[in-house]
This record gives C-alpha cells, sequence and structure tokens, in this order.
C-alpha cells in the first residue's frame, strides 16, 4: 500500500511538471502567433481536393452540414486544427432565423493528461465546431459561415451564387482570414485626434499667460512640447502620445519647483496646491496607463490649474512711515529718518526698497 501511494504521489507530481512545460512551451507559441498573425482560418495549402482546407462549410443534402478540415488562429494565439471532416446537424426552424457554424480552440490532450483512465482518442484536432444562433465574436469563435433559415426549411443547399445567397443557402462570406501583423504603426482615430489638438492649444494658451506673469526657463519648454504634439497629432500612434505626455509631465513638475523657488509668495497660494495636485493626477494616469482620452482630460486640467496660477492676486504691500515729525530747516530740503518698522510686504514676501513721496 506504501508503495502504490508512493507511485501516484511520483505519477502526480510529473503530470504536473509534464502540463506546466507543455503550457510554456503554447504560451510561447500563443505570444509568436499574436505577434505575426491576425485572428482567422489560415489560407488554402494548395491541394488536390479543393475542400479539404481553410474550414470551408458543405452541404450535404438535408439539415447537415460538413466542415472540412483547416487551421486557424484565434485572439489569444491558440491554433486551431481540424484534421478530418466534421459532420453538424443543423435543426428546423418555425420561424425565419439566423445561425451561425462556428469554431474555438479546445485542447483535447490536456484533459487527457489530466484524467488517463479515459480512452485516448485523436488528440491532434483542437478545433470544436458547432451550429448556433449567437453571433460569434470573432476572437474565441470564429465564424466558418452563417445560414438564414427559413420558417419550415428541410433541406440546406449550396449557394447558386456565392456572393448573394438565398435562405437556406450557406453563406461563406463570414468567414475572416488571417493575414500578416501589420508593422505600420496605426494612428489616431479622429476623435482623438481633435481631442488631443484641443488639449494642447489649451496648454499653449494658459503656459503661456503663466509664462507672462512668472517667467520660468521650463515655462517654454512646454509650450514647445504642446506644439510639437499639436503638429504631429494625425501622424502618431498612441505609443508616441504617452511618451511625449509622459516627457510633458515632467516638464510641468520642474515648472512647479522653479515657481517655488523664484516666487516664493506662491508656494502657499491655494492655485499652487492646485497645479501640484492636478501634475499628480496626471502622473498617475500615465503610470496606471489608462486610456488616452483620460489622459488628456488629465493635461487639460493641468493646463487649466496653470491659467488659475497666472491669475494669483498678491494684496499690495502696506508701507508705514511711523509717527508725524516736524523738522525745522533753513532751505528747501532737510534729512529726515522714518520709521518703516510697521510696514508689511505680505505673505512669502520681503520689503527691499521703499519710495516715499513727499505730499
Amino acid at each position: 500500500a506504501a508503495l502504490e501511494t508512493k507511485h501516484d504521489a511520483d505519477l502526480s507530481a510529473m503530470k504536473e511538471r509534464f502540463l506546466r512545460l507543455r503550457e510554456d512551451h503554447l504560451a510561447r507559441q500563443r505570444r509568436h502567433n499574436r505577434g505575426l498573425h491576425t485572428v482567422g482560418v489560415l489560407h488554402k495549402i494548395p491541394s488536390a481536393d479543393e475542400q479539404a482546407s481553410e474550414f470551408s462549410v458543405r452541404a450535404n443534402g438535408g439539415m447537415s452540414v460538413t466542415v472540412w478540415p483547416g487551421a486557424a488562429i484565434d485572439a489569444a494565439g491558440n491554433e486551431i486544427f481540424l484534421d478530418a471532416p466534421l459532420t453538424l446537424a443543423v435543426q428546423p426552424t418555425e420561424q425565419d432565423k439566423r445561425v451561425y457554424v462556428v469554431v474555438s480552440y479546445v485542447d483535447h490532450f490536456a484533459a487527457y493528461i489530466e484524467d488517463l483512465t479515459q480512452p485516448f482518442t485523436n488528440q491532434a484536432r483542437t478545433a470544436q465546431c458547432q451550429v448556433t444562433d449567437v453571433p460569434p465574436d470573432n476572437e474565441t469563435w470564429l465564424a466558418l459561415a452563417q445560414i438564414d433559415l427559413a420558417a419550415g426549411v428541410s433541406e440546406i443547399r449550396e449557394p447558386v451564387d456565392p456572393v448573394n445567397p438565398q435562405p437556406n443557402e450557406i453563406d461563406r462570406r463570414v468567414r475572416v482570414f488571417s493575414g500578416a501583423v501589420s508593422v505600420q504603426p496605426t494612428y489616431l482615430d479622429p476623435p482623438v485626434q481633435r481631442h488631443l489638438v484641443q488639449t494642447m492649444l489649451a496648454t499653449r494658451h494658459h503656459f503661456a499667460a503663466l509664462t507672462r506673469r512668472f517667467p520660468t526657463p521650463s515655462l517654454d519648454d512646454v509650450r514647445y512640447g504642446a506644439v510639437h504634439l499639436q503638429m504631429t497629432a494625425t501622424s502618431v500612434d498612441r505609443g508616441g502620445v504617452f511618451n511625449a505626455l509622459n516627457g510633458l509631465s515632467l516638464i510641468e513638475e520642474t515648472t512647479e519647483s522653479e515657481l517655488a523657488q523664484r516666487y516664493p509668495a506662491l508656494i502657499d497660494e491655494d492655485a499652487t496646491m492646485g497645479y501640484k495636485g492636478a501634475i499628480n493626477e496626471l502622473r498617475q494616469t500615465l503610470l496606471q496607463k489608462q486610456d488616452l482620452d483620460t489622459v488628456l482630460t488629465a493635461q487639460q486640467a493641468v493646463a487649466e490649474a496653470a491659467l488659475l496660477l497666472s491669475e494669483v492676486v498678491f494684496p499690495p504691500p502696506v508701507a508705514v512711515a511711523g509717527a508725524d515729525q516736524q523738522v525745522t530747516t533753513p532751505d528747501a530740503e532737510a534729512k529726515v529718518t522714518l520709521d518703516g518698522s510697521g510696514s508689511e510686504a505680505g505673505p512669502g514676501r520681503k520689503i527691499v526698497n521703499y519710495r516715499w513721496d513727499v505730499v
């Protein structure tokens, strides 16, 4: 009994190691497929039998169809393979209805390894086909054909005109074929382009206002970055926009430090706190890789915070000359010592010079 228990444990451990190694191999294979191929049926390999490839769906006469062998790749990169013709029954209907012949990936071999007591079947096949009235997503379930069934249908036929199938005829036009993954960049959709342009216009305008009021070296850099993004909105992809906005946010962060060093009076202003908070929110959206519209909205908030910062109003300084003095002098001029200790420059500022007017 002890030997049998140890044997079972060793067999279980060996099975786990095998499945883990196999899954590692399949993961690399799926990644390879996603990098090179789009989702769909693989194009026909030349064959003497025109039906024996490409997952072609054919009428049998009566209420059944045959799915011919083929290969395909789903959105996860799984290789779907059907090695022999497969016949599927189509249920009659009492009302007009559209049905789909679909295929998806299934790992029979993994199921067999999980339970070795089950009979060994054809493990080369990784395709499961079925007839359904649920439209396929063409990601997990791929469409091979569709049929518009008429009420009372008794036979499914080949299409007289494959370009324009009629009710009860097989429509193979829905079959999606796999292709090569494009190496060309995918540019922004027009609505996102407009959002980008509007955000960069606001950034340029609002940071220009801040530059006029509180000039710092990095403010010009922000405006230059905004101009560049605005000009390239129609020729940049999402990755390029994210990289540019990440760089722009770092410059805007530098602006905050420069303002604090050059204009100490700004440090405790609510507008400064708002600008700092907007920068932090933008950085978070970038780090979390949120959708581009959300990131652009966060950048718009930074620009609006910069505008508010440019409109900060400081209370005017108060100059106090001290107590009244009477001075007698034979000339038109006299030297007077004034007590300016009661003067106030305001929070975060200091008095560096006085100008007194004779009244």
